[in-house]
């Protein structure tokens, strides 16, 4: 038995000396390039908002992904083409599609939710980081935080509430053992 606390003992170290590893980690590298790629999407987001609000800068935004042969579409939202033409540019088609949809679903949910470039570190802070922020609805509300909400709605004002009717629970209708 004293080789398997061994054991124990040498992969507990193992997995603590791994895990403060991980923080320094995410204390010092991650939380810097996590500001940086805030602070360049609320760039984007203020830059987003300008053009939402001028039809000709936006045609200027469907010129530019011609002249650098970024594929879209009529359904090609405004914000997934300012997000290419920012994140993926002429030269980098392709590296970060799945973020960029992600990117351009933050600007949308930020526009919707009236946050601007300056807050909205803060805002994708607040919510946990960018795949939560981009599931935030017109409310405010992630769907774990709307889910949260309706729970403890329930908790609180149903389970006290009266019924529409009271049903005698007759020996017939008992579940049976087993």
């Amino acid at each position: 038995m004293t080789k398997q606390n061994d054991k124990i003992f040498g992969i507990s170290q193992t997995i603590d000396n791994l895990a403060e590893q991980r923080r320094r980690w995410e204390e010092g590298t991650y939380a810097a390039s996590n500001e940086e790629l805030y602070a360049l999407l609320g760039n984007t987001l203020d830059l987003y908002i300008k053009v939402r609000a001028d039809f000709g800068l936006a045609k200027a935004v469907t010129s530019l992904m011609d002249t650098y042969d970024i594929n879209y579409n009529s359904s090609t939202t405004l914000a997934v083409k300012i997000v290419r033409l920012i994140f993926e540019g002429k030269e980098r088609e392709g590296k970060l599609k799945q973020r960029i949809f992600s990117y351009a679903r933050v600007l949308s949910v930020a526009t919707e939710n009236r946050i601007v470039g300056a807050t909205l570190a803060k805002f994708i802070a607040d919510k946990n980081g960018i795949e939560e922020s981009r599931r935030v609805n017109k409310e405010g509300l992630a769907e774990a935080d709307k889910a949260k909400q309706n729970k403890d709605y329930a908790e609180t004002v149903l389970s006290d509430a009266n019924g529409i009717m009271q049903i005698e629970m007759r020996d017939e209708l008992q579940p049976a053992d087993g």
